[in-house]
């Protein structure tokens, strides 16, 4: 439908341009023809002004002819020989203004010529015989004088004929000049409508369009928005999700333990107690001696190993109190401060000093702080350029701390165990440390994750529910 509509659209604006191009090929065309007929009219309108100005002429020298003819005074004689000249000027004007393509009017201009010249001839030899014969009449006189009139009557006649096909010619021009500008006006007039037609379409067009494109982007906006708030959702369902899973494993984890310290503390309190009997025999050597020593020092470290996974893995009883999280970071660096210049480490901090309190149980979280640097102390190790980047800021609606070291980094078995118990890289470790560091957190209903790349580093981050 889209579609179609676009090539409605488009055919319209091609259908548009071809009718302004053909208007105004038709004005122009109009236009050329009443240039051609306006000098068609002026063409018409000289050889009228020069067949009046002949006939003129020509009655100016008969008239001076028969004046002097009469009276036989010479000053008859100028309009004679004015009237010649103006005659011969007026048929040379009239000769370059018909052409022999014009058929009658140019035959009707031969037999002009013929007779004006004729007529000249016998204006010229009445003269003569007015002169010689000294006013007195004579018959060749009145024959030449008839011959005249007859020559004259022909002369009127036929540039009467002239001037007649002139002006019919003239009026048709004009006629036909008025109908090319009837004809302009009126494709001046369709032009003009089509051009505002042209603009109308355009303008409407134009609405139309924005206004599908304006809601195309409002729709695209609320989509955006929408598929926005639906990402957060997903990211806060997939915290949610991650959380219930640590949750799930940490239970698991602590069930775990329980059992562990209860099948192994009920055997472990027997060997106990018979080793504390054995101890009061008074006739033991002091090998026995040693060797119960060493059964009785053995005994209080798995103890002491049950103890602490219990510990790391129960619920635990909190007292919150409303701190800032960054003096909560300042005070574990400081906790830390001889290990991290001992080994050279650069700290760098980038806190957001208008983070909100949050409210945790300061001592175990300063605990589970702790675990967390001493850690990337640790891991960072040996290196010439051992560094610690801790950034504060909030995330997700929760108060973050996450602490990035460029150390060995964890390989992606290690860092699918890293809050396992027991599970560490360390010589003399208990494997026990982020365990209890995420006991901590998740008892706060915090959340803390890990990402790391084996020779990178690893990026810790702990998100800790703002003060309500």
């Amino acid at each position: 439908m889209k579609l179609n509509i676009e090539q409605i659209v488009r055919s319209g604006y091609v259908a548009a341009f071809i009718m302004i191009l053909i208007s105004y090929l038709l004005f122009f065309i109009s236009l050329n023809e009443s240039i051609n007929g306006r000098n068609q009219i002026i063409h018409s309108s000289q050889s009228i002004d020069n067949i009046d100005k002949l006939m003129s002429s020509i009655k100016d020298a008969e008239t001076g002819v028969r004046g002097y003819t009469l009276i036989k005074d010479d000053r008859y004689l100028e309009p004679y020989f004015n009237g010649i000249r103006q005659s011969k000027d007026a048929i040379t004007a009239l000769d370059d203004l018909i052409s022999p393509d014009m058929e009658v009017r140019d035959r009707l201009f031969q037999n002009i010529k013929k007779i004006v010249s004729e007529k000249n001839e016998n204006l010229k030899q009445v003269s003569i015989m007015a002169i010689t014969q000294n006013g007195t009449s004579s018959l060749a006189l009145k024959n030449k004088i008839d011959s005249g009139k007859i020559l004259m009557d022909n002369l009127r006649d036929s540039m009467a004929q002239l001037r007649a096909r002139e002006l019919s010619y003239r009026v048709t021009q004009e006629k036909r000049l008025t109908a090319i500008n009837n004809s302009t006006k009126t494709i001046a007039i369709i032009s003009l409508l089509i051009v505002a037609l042209l603009g109308a379409y355009s303008v409407i067009t134009f609405n139309r369009e924005n206004k599908d494109k304006k809601a195309a982007d409002a729709a695209a906006a609320q989509y955006a928005s929408q598929l926005e708030n639906r990402v957060n959702e997903l990211d806060k369902k997939n915290i949610e999700l991650a959380q219930l899973r640590g949750m799930e494993k940490y239970a698991a984890t602590g069930r775990m333990a329980s059992t562990m310290a209860h099948e192994i503390k009920n055997p472990l309190n027997n060997i106990s107690l018979s080793m504390e009997h054995l101890s009061y025999n008074p006739e033991q050597d002091e090998e026995q001696k040693q060797l119960i020593e060493i059964v009785n020092r053995n005994v209080k470290r798995i103890n002491d190993i049950v103890t602490n996974l219990l510990n790391a893995t129960r619920f635990l009883v909190l007292k919150f109190i409303p701190v800032s999280l960054n003096q909560l970071i300042e005070e574990a660096l400081e906790a830390a401060k001889d290990r991290i210049e001992l080994n050279n480490i650069t700290v760098i901090k980038h806190f957001d000093e208008g983070l909100c309190n949050v409210s945790v149980d300061i001592e175990k979280i300063k605990i589970a702080i702790t675990n967390i640097i001493v850690n990337a102390i640790e891991a960072v190790e040996g290196k010439s350029n051992g560094t610690i980047e801790i950034t504060t800021t909030s995330l997700n609606g929760h108060c973050a701390m996450i602490l990035k070291d460029n150390g060995v980094g964890m390989d992606e078995e290690a860092l699918s165990k890293v809050f396992e118990p027991f599970i560490t890289s360390k010589k003399n470790g208990t494997g026990l440390g982020l365990t209890n560091t995420q006991n901590i957190i998740l008892n706060h209903k915090g959340h803390i994750t890990v990402e790391s790349s084996k020779g990178e580093g690893s990026i810790f981050t702990i998100l800790l529910p703002f003060e309500k």
